[in-house]
């Protein structure tokens, strides 16, 4: 009697399969005769120094009928990485965001843009954008990566329809060209835009506030209330429902940008205020004044969170007797607030905050020589700041230029001290004080990058 065939289980079939499988891989594998080699992936060489990127822009002017330059410094070296031309008598200059572009505002009615050099790149080749004839631009500002806006100075007939009117300029940050002309109060002399880049305001020079919607670049109905009798600057809020303005008179006004009306009643600044900044990281806005009377310059700091924008400080901190306040800079790690204030010898003071604190810490005295003479007319110009103040991006480093002295100072932030006083390109003018070189081009303006 012939037994029945065993039944295999399921499990047992798979374990056969399994064996039988790493038979035959081991089989092909000895067989081929290659010996096994593990794959060896590239190794990434080293990466760009990412303070390379962080940037300093210096704009200077040459001698009348030469064109003047934009200089970058290299905030990791204090070095200068790059020189190229800028058009006549430039006056201001600003950078889109992430520093992908530098602009330059010139005097001969020409904007000159741009890229600066990164750590694997060089300085790019500028470009001459025209505006339409008969206006000069001046103050630049932008929040967007796709358009920079210039307030101008002089008429257009593109704004001829309307009596009493100036322009700004959008320029397509792309193309390099005028896309737009914005017909404003007459002739804009400072912007702001706030921070989503929906809406871009103008002070104008009768002391009117303009309000472009940057969605179809529409003016709308004129800020008529508050009654402005001087407006000196104007800053958007960090989070874009108000604009803060600031009157000669002695106030800050609130302005909800979605009504464009006063939101509550002003704040209370010092008489003849002439600058106001606001710091990013514990949203707090910085307001100086040169004085009245007898009384020392000032710096009074806002609490911009609040409603009323509440003063931090109970008294104004005084600043240094017999110098005039010009610009205030903050490190963007948010610990030390920079006033710059200027002698009547020209001579630039550095006071130095604790943000935490409010408290003053010291005063940097920089150098005041006039390398070059002809200088003091050209550092006096209408339009041109003889001097200006910015920090760098990783916070190290603070920028100072000094139009007569033609340098620009660089300040150690750690222990706020001049390591280098940086000459500007030199200048078509000639040699002065028995030297065989020529002196250096006047710095007007400086701009920092991320």
């Amino acid at each position: 009697m012939s037994s029945a065939p065993k039944d295999l289980s399921r499990p047992g079939r798979k374990l056969g399969a399994f064996v039988v499988l790493i038979c035959l891989s081991l089989a092909v594998w000895t067989g081929c005769g290659d010996v096994f080699r593990p794959t060896a992936n590239p190794i990434p060489g080293p990466t760009a120094d990412p303070r390379n990127f962080h940037i300093a822009v210096v704009v200077s002017r040459n001698s009348v009928g030469n064109p003047g330059s934009g200089m970058q410094i290299d905030v990791s070296g204090d070095s200068q990485v790059g020189v190229v031309s800028a058009g006549q008598q430039p006056l201001y200059a600003a950078l889109l965001p992430q520093a992908a572009r530098v602009f330059v505002s010139n005097s001969d009615g020409t904007i000159t843009s741009f890229t600066p050099a990164a750590a694997v790149a060089s300085i790019g080749i500028p470009t001459t954008i025209s505006l339409p004839p008969g206006l000069t631009p001046g103050f630049l500002f932008s929040t967007e990566s796709a358009t920079m806006y210039a307030a101008t100075s002089g008429s257009t007939s593109a704004c001829s329809n309307a009596p009493n009117t100036g322009a700004v300029a959008a320029i397509n940050a792309t193309t390099l060209v005028v896309e737009n002309t914005i017909c404003v109060g007459p002739n804009p002399t400072v912007l702001t835009e706030t921070p989503n880049g929906q809406k871009v305001y103008s002070i104008n020079s009768d002391g009117t506030l303009s309000s472009i919607n940057t969605a179809d670049n529409s003016v709308n109905p004129p800020i008529s209330s508050p009654p402005l009798t001087q407006p000196v600057g104007v800053v958007a809020s960090l989070d874009n429902s108000e604009i803060f303005v600031l009157d000669a008179s002695g106030v800050v006004w609130l302005i909800n940008t979605l009504t464009d009306q006063v939101s509550v009643p002003p704040a209370t600044a010092p008489p003849s205020s002439n600058f106001m900044a606001l710091e990013s990281t514990r949203n707090r806005l910085y307001v100086t004044s040169p004085g009245s009377g007898s009384g020392p310059p000032t710096l009074t700091i806002l609490d911009a969170s609040t409603p009323s924008l509440s003063p931090l400080n109970r008294r104004a901190l005084p600043l240094p007797t017999g110098a005039t306040p010009v610009m205030v800079s903050f490190l963007p790690n948010g610990t030390r607030a920079y006033v710059l204030s200027i002698t009547a010898a020209n001579s630039p003071l550095v006071s130095v905050i604790d943000t935490a604190t409010n408290a003053f810490l010291n005063t940097i005295s920089l150098p005041a020589a006039t390398a070059n003479p002809s200088a003091v007319t050209a550092c006096q110009a209408p339009g041109v700041h003889p001097f200006s103040m910015a920090a760098s991006g990783n916070s190290t480093r603070l920028y100072v230029t000094n139009c007569y002295a033609g340098s620009t100072s660089i300040i150690d932030t750690s222990s706020n001290t001049q390591v280098l006083a940086m000459n500007s390109p030199t200048s078509a003018y000639p040699p002065v004080h028995g030297s065989a070189y020529p002196p250096p081009e006047n710095p007007v303006f400086v701009v920092t990058g991320p």
